[in-house]
């Protein structure tokens, strides 16, 4: 239903249904409607209801890596101060590299659990080897730095999410981005560690037949002439 709603008041455009009383005015990004705006792959999936047991055909989208610029370049127009919306389902490495895309605009993901119905992706501090809300995992390669992030017990409070403290890592290298998580982890660590590091990458071992690498990554934010382009596959 928000799906339908977003879609006929305006897309991707500032709209009444975002502003709240006593707020200014906050975009939403349906990443289902930018998907089709910019021509993402889709098919038709049979789903089943699971309180009537009808089926019915809902429209996936098959995000590439090389839907990242045009992706970033359509949304490039919320990079302001006022708050930005990430609703729709996506893969991690396109939720990092939009985030990162909209700044300096606060960035929140719609999360229909929560009062709000969004939660906030702040940006996280760098310190020593982090702090235990997330267990952390750090290989030096010759080029980046690859971190690995999991939950510790498989069990993450939303509200620990502002508490992270992330690993401090080389900023003349760059960075690749693991973890079994939420996505909105995966936002937060790539948007707090994209300035301070060269460039950065999601790991997507779902990417690996299209990237035809074992172990790909996509490159999400770069801030280094010798960075790779977003939307490119690396090694990792």
């Amino acid at each position: 239903l928000a799906d339908v709603l977003i879609e006929k008041s305006g897309v991707l455009g500032w709209t009444a249904a975002n502003k709240k009383q006593g707020e200014e005015e906050m975009a939403t990004i349906n990443l289902n409607t930018l998907a089709e705006e910019i021509g993402v792959v889709s098919v038709d999936r049979e789903i089943t209801d699971r309180g009537t047991g009808q089926k019915r055909l809902v429209k996936s989208f098959n995000w590439s890596a090389s839907d990242l610029q045009p992706a970033c370049k359509a949304v490039a127009a919320y990079a302001t101060d006022r708050e930005v919306v990430l609703d729709g389902g996506a893969p991690a490495f396109l939720y990092s590299a939009v985030a990162h895309a909209v700044h300096p605009a606060p960035v929140y993901t719609a999360d229909p659990k929560l009062a709000d119905g969004k939660l906030f992706i702040p940006d996280l501090p760098l310190d020593g080897v982090g702090n235990n809300l997330l267990n952390w995992t750090i290989e030096e390669r010759e080029e980046f730095t690859y971190v690995d992030f999991s939950i510790p017990g498989d069990i993450f409070d939303d509200d620990n999410l502002a508490k992270v403290v992330l690993p401090a890592v080389c900023p003349t290298k760059a960075l690749v981005i693991s973890g079994r998580g939420p996505i909105y982890i995966h936002a937060a660590v790539t948007r707090s560690y994209c300035h301070k590091v060269r460039w950065t990458a999601t790991f997507a071992p779902q990417m690996a037949k299209e990237a035809g690498m074992a172990r790909p990554a996509v490159v999400t934010t770069r801030h280094h002439k010798s960075a790779p382009d977003v939307g490119t596959y690396v090694a990792c």
